[in-house]
C-alpha cells in the first residue's frame, strides 16, 4: 500500500521505542498511560487537572481500550502495557512521517532531516499529547491546499485543537492565508468547511469526554482558562521571554537550526519566489512570539513547528546541493548526523533514566513482597511529585504515595504545595505525615534521590538500601545522580542478622562467649579501665586477631590503630602474631587443612602490613584522622575505642536522693559518648586474686557495662606473652 519509505519510517520510530529509555515529562505517563490504566482497571491517579475537566480523555481512552483488549486475552502484563501504547505511537508518527515527505515532494534531504531529527527521534515514540499533536500537524500540512481549494487538513487540525487547544497557534496564519487565497466567499468557507467540521469534531471529543467525566464537559474551554486565563502554567516554573528565541528552538532544531537560518534569511528576502516557505516561516515566528508571551516554557511546546522548521530547511538544502560540490553536501550530511546522533544517544539512552529503570524492579516487589505480617508492599516515592511513573507501570494495587504539587487554585496565602513542604523541612514532613507506631505502619519501600539521604538519614536507619539506580551525570538540589529504593528491615531479618554476624575472637573464651562469638562487626565497642588495666594489650590482640583467615572462621582484615601515647610496639605486635599463627595451624591440622595453604598472607612477618598505624597528639589530629578514614573504612569495620577512666563524686545517690560521699568510677569521656558507643566493657585488676609473693601473670577482669542484648558479666582473663587469654576457675 505504502513505498519503502514508509515502511523506512516504522522502522526508525520503532526502534526508537527500545531506544529511547529516559524520562522527558510528567505528561508522558500522567496523563496519558496512568488515565489509560484507571480506565481500564479502575485504579490509577489522577491529577488535578482531570477534576477540573481541563484534559480530553480521547488519546488516554484510545490506550484503555488497548489496556482492556491485553485484558480480554490475558496478556495484560507490565512489559506489554507500557511497550504497546509507545508502539501504537510509534505507527502513528511513522504515518506522519510518511505523509511529511509526499508534502515535501518526496526529496531526500526531507527524508534525511525528519529521520536523523535528534527531538523528533526522542519523542516521536512517546505516548505524549504533544507527540500526537505534532503527528496530527505533519498530516494536516501535507493536506494543506497551497494550490487547490480541498480542505481536508481541517479535520486533523480541529482534532489536535480538542486534544490539546493551544495546536491552534501555528495554524492561524495558515488558515488566514488559505481564507484568503480561496475563491470560495468567506462566509461560505467558514460556515461550511471551517465551522462544519469543527462542529463535527468537537462534537465527537465533547461526548468523549462528558461520557468520562461524568457531566458535560468543554475540556478546551477549561484548558484555555486555567493556563491562558489563570496562568496556572507558571506555578510550574517561568523562564524570560526570550528563552524560545535563545534556548528553545535552537535545541529543537539541534545542528539544522544552522541550515534553518540561512533558509529562513533567503526565505525572507526572496519572499515571492519562496511563497511557501515564507507562509510556513510566518507560521513558525507568530508561534514563537504567542508562547513567548506565556510565563511558563517547554522545549515540548514548540513540537508542532518543528516540521515546518525541517520542510523550510529540506527545501533550502535540495536546492543549495543543486550547486555545491559532493564533498560538501557529504560533509553536511555527515556532521548534521553525527552531532544529532550524539545527541538523540545521550538523551535517549542516558539522560534522565534512572526513574524508569526503577519501576520494573519496583513491579516486581509489589507483585512479590510480604512484610512480617503478610501485608503487602507500600511504597513511598521521596521525591519531586511526579518523578516516576505510577500504576502505569507497576500494574499492582498496592497502596503507593507520592509528593502531590497541585497549583494554588484558592488563592490561599504564602501557599506551598506538599512537595515544597517536603523540601523545606524534610524530616520535618516525615514527623508530620508518617506514623510512628506501630513499624508495619511505614512504607515497606521509599523511594528516593541520593541526594536526600544526609537529610533522611534518621528515618532511614531502619530501612536497607536494596537496589541504586543510575539517573543523571547532572544532579541539581532536588535531583540527584541516582535513585536508589530502601526497604524496611524485618524484625526476622534483623534476628537472621545478628545470628549470621561474626564476631572479632579476643581468645579469652569467657569474654567471647559473654559478647557471643566475639567483639560484634558493624558496632562501636569501648575499653575503659586505669593505666595498667590491659586496654592497650586488648588493642594490639585485636590488631592481630581481625587478620585470622576466614577458613578458620576469621575475619581475613586489616586493622586501623590511631596510638595516642606511644602505647603500639610492634615486637609485641610480632609476638602475639607469633602464638596466633602457632594456634591457628594447630586448629588447620586439627580440620585436616593444610596449614601452609590456609594461612598464607598470615604471619609474624605480614602481621604489621596489616596494620595501618597512626600516631596522634591531640583532638585535631585525631578529628582529621577520623576524616581521612572516613574514606576508607568499609561496611564491618571493627573500631575498637580505648579510654582511661575518672572518679566521679555524685551529687545524689542513686535512691534515696541523699548526697553520696562513695566514688564512682566512669568513663573519662562520660555522658558525651554515652550514646555514641553500642557496647563498653572496663577493664582492671582483678585484686581479689592478686598475690604478690606469686610468679603467676596478675589476674585482670573484663566487665560488660553495656551492650545491645548483653548481659552485665564480668570474666577474667590474664595477659600472657602470648596475648590476652582466659583464666581457668577450677577448685
Amino acid at each position: 500500500m505504502w513505498n519503502r519509505t514508509f515502511w523506512f519510517f516504522v522502522a526508525v520510530r520503532i526502534a526508537s521505542v527500545f531506544l529511547v529509555t529516559t524520562w522527558f515529562v510528567p505528561d508522558e505517563y500522567w496523563q496519558s498511560l496512568e488515565v489509560a490504566h484507571r480506565l481500564a482497571f479502575g485504579y490509577g491517579h489522577l491529577t488535578w487537572e482531570w477534576a477540573a475537566g481541563m484534559r480530553s480523555y480521547l488519546y488516554p481512552a484510545t490506550f484503555a481500550g488497548l489496556y482492556k483488549l491485553l485484558a480480554l486475552v490475558g496478556l495484560d502484563s507490565v512489559e506489554l502495557l507500557t511497550l504497546l501504547p509507545r508502539i501504537l505511537q510509534a505507527c502513528l508518527s511513522a504515518y506522519a512521517d510518511y505523509r511529511f515527505h509526499v508534502w515535501c515532494r518526496q526529496s531526500k534531504w526531507s527524508t534525511f532531516l525528519l529521520a536523523t531529527s535528534w527531538c523528533w527521534f526522542y519523542v516521536g515514540s512517546r505516548t505524549l499529547a504533544n507527540t500526537l499533536e505534532t503527528s496530527l500537524t505533519m498530516i494536516a500540512l501535507s493536506y494543506f491546499p497551497w494550490a487547490s481549494e480541498c480542505t481536508r487538513f481541517l479535520w486533523p487540525v480541529a482534532l489536535s485543537f480538542f486534544v490539546r487547544p493551544t495546536s491552534v497557534i501555528p495554524w492561524v496564519p495558515l488558515c488566514l492565508y488559505h481564507i484568503k487565497k480561496s475563491t470560495h466567499p468567506t462566509w461560505e468557507l467558514l460556515l461550511k468547511r471551517y465551522l462544519l467540521i469543527g462542529l463535527l469534531t468537537g462534537a465527537l471529543c465533547v461526548g468523549v469526554d462528558s461520557y468520562f467525566h461524568g457531566a458535560v464537559v468543554f475540556s478546551s474551554y477549561e484548558f484555555l482558562k486555567y493556563n491562558v486565563l489563570k496562568g496556572v502554567g507558571s506555578f510550574y516554573g517561568e523562564h524570560p521571554w526570550y528563552w524560545y528565541l535563545s534556548a528553545g528552538l535552537p535545541t529543537v532544531l539541534g545542528v539544522s537550526v544552522l541550515p534553518f537560518l540561512a533558509a529562513g534569511y533567503e526565505s525572507v528576502r526572496h519572499r515571492k519566489v519562496y511563497k511557501e516557505r515564507a507562509i510556513l516561516l510566518l507560521s513558525v515566528c507568530f508561534t514563537v512570539l504567542v508562547y513567548s508571551l506565556l510565563a511558563h516554557k517547554e522545549f515540548r511546546f514548540l513540537l508542532p513547528v518543528l516540521p515546518m522548521c525541517l520542510f523550510i530547511t529540506a527545501d533550502y538544502l535540495a536546492r543549495w546541493s543543486r550547486k555545491a560540490s559532493s564533498k560538501m553536501i557529504w560533509f553536511t550530511a555527515l556532521l548534521i548526523l553525527s552531532v544529532n546522533g550524539l545527541m538523540a544517544g545521550y538523551t535517549g539512552l542516558v539522560h534522565q533514566r534512572g526513574t524508569l529503570d526503577v519501576m520494573p524492579y519496583l513491579a516486581t516487589t509489589a507483585k512479590d513482597y510480604r512484610d512480617e505480617f503478610n501485608n503487602p508492599a507500600n511504597i513511598l516515592f521521596l521525591m519531586p511529585c511526579h518523578s516516576t511513573p505510577f500504576y502505569s507501570h507497576v500494574h499492582q494495587n498496592v497502596t503507593m504515595r507520592f509528593l502531590h504539587c497541585e497549583p494554588n487554585l484558592t488563592d490561599q496565602p504564602n501557599y506551598l504545595d506538599e512537595a515544597h513542604q517536603f523540601y523545606a523541612n524534610p524530616m520535618g514532613w516525615v514527623r508530620k505525615n508518617l506514623p510512628v507506631h506501630p513499624l508495619s505502619a511505614l512504607p515497606t519501600h521509599v523511594v528516593t534521590f541520593d541526594v536526600l539521604e544526609p537529610q533522611l538519614k534518621d528515618f532511614l536507619s531502619i530501612y536497607q538500601e536494596k537496589v541504586s539506580f543510575f539517573h543523571t551525570d547532572y544532579p541539581t538540589e532536588r535531583v540527584g545522580g541516582f535513585v536508589k529504593v530502601y526497604e524496611r528491615y524485618d524484625p526476622l531479618d534483623w534476628w537472621r542478622e545478628e545470628e549470621a554476624r561474626t564476631g572479632l575472637v579476643t581468645f579469652c573464651k569467657d569474654l567471647d562467649l559473654a559478647l557471643g562469638s566475639g567483639i560484634p562487626e558493624g558496632m562501636i565497642t569501648e575499653l575503659c579501665g586505669p593505666p595498667g588495666s590491659g586496654k592497650t594489650q586488648f588493642c594490639l590482640q585485636l590488631a592481630v586477631n581481625v587478620q585470622i583467615p576466614q577458613k578458620l572462621g576469621g575475619l581475613q582484615g586489616r586493622a586501623v590503630y590511631l596510638d595516642t601515647n606511644y602505647g603500639f610496639s610492634p615486637q609485641r605486635v610480632q609476638e602475639m602474631a607469633q602464638a596466633c599463627h602457632n594456634h591457628c595451624a594447630n586448629i588447620a591440622l586439627l580440620h585436616k587443612l593444610n596449614p601452609e595453604e590456609t594461612l598464607a598472607g598470615f604471619s609474624e612477618a605480614t602481621a604489621l602490613d596489616n596494620i595501618l598505624y597512626s600516631h596522634v597528639t591531640n583532638c585535631t589530629q585525631i578529628l582529621e584522622a577520623i576524616a581521612v578514614l572516613q574514606n576508607r573504612l568499609y561496611d564491618g569495620e571493627k573500631v575498637i575505642v580505648t579510654n582511661d577512666v575518672t572518679t566521679r563524686i555524685s551529687d545524689v545517690d542513686g535512691g534515696g536522693g541523699e548526697r553520696s560521699d562513695v566514688p564512682q568510677i566512669v568513663s573519662a569521656l562520660g555522658g558525651s559518648l554515652t550514646h555514641k558507643v553500642n557496647q563498653r566493657i572496663f577493664l582492671g585488676r582483678d585484686e581479689s586474686h592478686f598475690d604478690a609473693q606469686s610468679q603467676a601473670p596478675p589476674s585482670y577482669v573484663a566487665s560488660i557495662e553495656k551492650g545491645h542484648f548483653l548481659p552485665s558479666v564480668t570474666v577474667a582473663f590474664r595477659i600472657e606473652p602470648a596475648g590476652i587469654r582466659g583464666v581457668n576457675r577450677e577448685g
